[in-house]
């Protein structure tokens, strides 16, 4: 896993994260 891997792992982990606040709270 290279650092550009890593980096849109880590974008998809946080439109997950937010996608389940906004859901959780709208």
């Amino acid at each position: 896993m290279n650092s550009e891997h890593r980096i849109v792992y880590k974008i998809e982990q946080d439109s997950v994260f937010i996608a389940q606040l906004r859901y959780h709270y709208s």
